[in-house]
């Protein structure tokens, strides 16, 4: 499962808004292709030894 936190590119979603950069470790939003890469990789041959992971793609908020 791939679980993308606050995008640059929030668009609709305001709510991601009220989240601060100072909140993010990485100090900046997430973006979209940052997102797509781990869903393609999961989507690739190369992971086809991974089963039932998390991966958040967040800038280090849930660590």
């Amino acid at each position: 499962m791939v679980a993308p936190g606050s995008t640059a590119e929030s668009g609709v979603n305001k709510e991601e808004d009220r989240i601060p950069l100072s909140k993010i470790p990485i100090g900046r939003r997430m973006t979209r292709d940052e997102v797509t890469e781990a869903i393609l990789y999961f989507l690739s041959e190369n992971a086809g030894s991974v089963t039932g992971q998390f991966i958040g793609i967040n800038g280090g908020c849930s660590v």
